[in-house]
């Protein structure tokens, strides 16, 4: 006699007994774990639903309980993940910034011949900054 159980993932079970009393003892401690035999499927393309059988209402409420588990991780991760990339990139800008500063910043700046050069605006600068300005004036004047 022959015996083939299929598992919840998929694994199968294959027992071979001597006579059919042990077979059904098989089959009843089987049933009692809530181990099912397989069923015989007929052809693809005749089946349909109600030849598929009922659902258990149990193993339906794991599959939907895991379902959402898993939709509720991965939102989690990608939220963490939109999270955590910018706050990445700002800390090696940052790293890096206080590297060269620390390095070489303070050498250029010695470097230098006349430092009082660097604190010069520039003539470029000026016209920019008096530009500015004088949109400033004629908004507020326009405003207030």
């Amino acid at each position: 006699f022959y015996f083939r159980n299929v598992f919840k993932e998929h694994k199968t079970l294959e027992l071979s007994v001597d006579n059919t009393d042990e077979l059904d003892t098989w089959k009843a401690s089987f049933l009692r774990a809530g181990v099912y035999p397989e069923r015989e499927q007929p052809s693809e393309d005749t089946q349909t639903t109600a030849e598929v059988g009922p659902i258990d209402p149990h193993m339906e409420r794991q599959v939907e309980t895991i379902n959402k588990l898993v939709t509720s991780y991965m939102q989690i991760v990608a939220k963490m993940t939109r999270d955590y990339i910018p706050k990445t990139i700002m800390y090696h800008i940052v790293q890096n910034l206080q590297k060269f500063v620390a390095k070489e910043l303070l050498a250029h700046l010695y470097a230098v011949p006349d430092p009082k050069a660097l604190l010069q605006e520039s003539e470029e600068e000026k016209q920019r900054r008096q530009s500015k300005l004088a949109e400033f004036e004629a908004i507020k004047n326009v405003c207030f």
